[in-house]
């Protein structure tokens, strides 16, 4: 009879941790299958900035902070009932805020401004801090329509009078396939869109602004 239990015991078990690496996550792949990390870049678009005004104007990136849920390096995927899921053997190359910090650089600089790292000894004439509201899947494209969405705000400081402005941009880029290399893409697609407004935005300078 122990003999019995001891082949049933490791049948179950043989069972369940199949299911149980399954459930580790959003996984489209096999647990054991290697992680991937992603990046993203600017796209270049071969256009600049609307004009601001004749002052010069240049910008210096302060650390980029993010919502609860988003400060982590998951690929992340928002159910219907708002809990956040990610998914297995993918990863981005850095926690989420310093991925879109370092491409925000990207995409202002590509589009004619003069933008900072917060450790630059060079001056600029105001300094913005990104918050993360939103980066991930919503809805799973396994079982219906899905799409990236990226939203973005921003806390503008100039540097001559301490005023501030808010800025604020979203994208949504839907999603057509499952394989990873797509769902990267529209992230790429959608990050891009969200930080070419706000760097209209910024460039415009037609927001209300307060003063510290």
């Amino acid at each position: 009879m122990s003999q019995y239990r001891s082949r049933l015991r490791a049948v179950t078990l043989a069972l369940v941790a199949p299911a149980a690496a399954v459930l580790a996550g959003c996984v489209w792949q096999s647990g054991s299958v290697p992680t991937v990390t992603y990046v993203l870049h600017a796209v270049p678009s071969n256009t600049t900035a609307p004009p601001r005004t004749a002052t010069p104007f240049s910008l210096k990136l302060l650390p980029t902070v993010a919502a609860p849920g988003y400060d982590t390096d998951r690929i992340l995927l928002q159910r219907a009932d708002r809990s956040l899921d990610f998914f297995a053997a993918s990863r981005w190359a850095a926690p989420i805020p310093r991925l879109l910090e370092t491409l925000a650089a990207e995409v202002w600089r590509d589009g004619g401004i003069k933008t900072f790292d917060v450790g630059a000894s060079m001056p600029a004439t105001h300094s913005l801090r990104l918050t993360v509201l939103r980066f991930d899947v919503d809805g799973d494209p396994r079982t219906g329509p899905a799409a990236v969405r990226v939203r973005l705000r921003g806390t503008l400081i100039a540097q001559a009078d301490r005023s501030t402005a808010e800025l604020e941009a979203e994208a949504s880029v839907p999603l057509g396939a499952t394989r990873m290399a797509a769902i990267v893409a529209a992230y790429e697609a959608a990050s891009n869109q969200a930080l070419t407004k706000m760097r209209d935005q910024a460039a415009l300078g037609d927001r209300k602004s307060t003063r510290l």
